[in-house]
């Protein structure tokens, strides 16, 4: 029997969180088998809390993950405050963006080429972190948070998926 996890859609406008004290923030940074090669997750939590909720925060079409949510500028992480507040936050790259791995189609010129990764194989990116995440932290499948920070993809492709 399998699990899917309804990806939670935010719109980034600005969010404006308030900021908690006595925060031990750590980053681990890791590059896991999937797709094409390897992709990237940036694990963001805060030691203070003994059973975090799991938050996987997926890049829209932009620079990667860690560019979008985790900026090394004060008060502009979202992954902090979000780790701050009792989540066990994971940054993820798929296939092309950030330091995950490049597929060889991308090194021509981008204007000799099709888009590369098609909304399928972001799925399963995305469906192999999910299921990284969950034998790190040994929460189940259900119990997954996914915000996802889109532009202009089809949001009921990823609605579909089986992750």
């Amino acid at each position: 029997m399998t699990s899917r996890i309804n990806p939670i859609v935010l719109v980034v406008l600005g969010l404006a969180l308030s900021r908690s004290a006595g925060a031990q923030i750590q980053r681990q940074d890791f590059l896991i088998p999937g797709g094409a090669g390897r992709l990237h997750v940036r694990e963001v939590r805060d030691h203070r809390h003994a059973k975090p909720k799991n938050l996987i925060l997926l890049h829209g079409g932009g620079p990667g993950g860690v560019p979008s949510f985790d900026l090394p500028v004060p008060d502009y992480s979202l992954a902090e405050d979000f780790a701050k507040r009792g989540f066990r936050v994971f940054v993820m790259d798929v296939r092309g963006w950030g330091s995950s791995t490049k597929p060889r189609a991308m090194d021509p010129p981008p204007e000799n080429s099709a888009p590369l990764v098609p909304t399928k194989e972001a799925a399963d990116d995305i469906a192999t972190v999910v299921n990284w995440v969950v034998r790190r932290t040994h929460v189940c499948r259900a119990q997954q948070n996914i915000v996802v920070w889109v532009s202009a993809i089809p949001i009921s492709r990823f609605e579909q998926a089986d992750f």
